[in-house]
């Protein structure tokens, strides 16, 4: 039996459909949103990845989560539980985090590989066999090359942040085999979605990359600062300014996996004052 919601629960949720409603969805062609400067928002991307590239990196994603013992994390609601909205399914349903970073609270401590990159030994040789594949390596190297051409600048400073990452910590280093990466952190969210929020960790200006993977319907990307939607379908990339803009997803149905790539403000803090 379903719980019925409460009368806040359910004022938020007609708040949030009206949202949705004035959101219509894109296109599925390359399209880019920008503000009235043409300072460029959201970069959209559909059926970028080549299949082949999704097909080996679903089966790596396959081996991580079924040896993996994450979980969707209590301290941040805006992740949502598919089964809870949807009716159950047998899918696992976990937030995965692979970053260097600091412990909550403490700046000045030195930045280390986050927990799930050794949270178990089988989970360990899972997660050096997707970062150390050829797919994922040309997955890094394709968005390096996008963010590159969308913005040299921001793209010069991520990439000298992510070679400074690597003097400081070489245990995420070993694992990093593209040359030009740009990214530090890495979110594997599998069987998810988000509620409304900002991604407030985020480099206040930069740019967070998301590549969604698996068969699945529906679960559109809403971005109401644009007053768009995009249909976020497997093979699909967006690039979009996380910490400034407003953004959630939708249920769905069925197997999906979301990569979010992205940068942390407080070890780009670190770096700059210690690096």
């Amino acid at each position: 039996m379903n719980k019925r919601p409460t009368n806040d629960e359910a004022t938020s949720q007609a708040a949030l459909e009206t949202v949705m409603r004035r959101c219509p969805l894109a296109e599925e062609t390359n399209t880019v949103w920008a503000d009235k400067d043409g300072e460029r928002l959201v970069v959209y991307l559909p059926h970028y990845i080549r299949q082949r590239t999704a097909d080996e990196l679903m089966t790596k994603l396959d081996d991580v989560v079924k040896k993996s013992s994450g979980s969707i994390p209590k301290d941040q609601h805006r992740f949502s539980n598919v089964s809870e909205r949807a009716g159950g399914m047998a899918q696992p349903r976990m937030v995965l985090e692979f970053t260097v970073r600091q412990p909550q609270g403490h700046r000045n401590e030195t930045p280390a590989i986050s927990r799930d990159f050794v949270r178990t030994c089988k989970g360990a040789q899972a997660i050096a066999g997707l970062f150390t594949s050829e797919a994922y390596e040309s997955l890094v190297r394709t968005l390096s090359i996008v963010l590159c051409a969308l913005d040299e600048k921001k793209w010069k400073q991520f990439r000298t942040r992510v070679e400074q990452t690597k003097k400081l910590d070489p245990l995420w280093a070993l694992e990093q085999r593209c040359g030009i990466q740009c990214f530090v952190s890495l979110f594997i969210l599998c069987n998810v979605f988000s509620g409304p929020h900002f991604d407030v960790r985020d480099v206040p200006d930069g740019w967070a990359a998301m590549v969604v993977l698996g068969e699945h319907k529906d679960g559109h990307l809403y971005l109401p600062d644009v007053h768009a939607s995009l249909p976020y379908r497997t093979r699909d990339v967006v690039f979009f300014r996380a910490a400034l803009l407003d953004h959630f997803s939708s249920v769905f149905e069925g197997k999906r996996y979301v990569l979010v790539f992205t940068n942390s403000q407080q070890l780009f803090e670190y770096l700059e004052r210690f690096a």
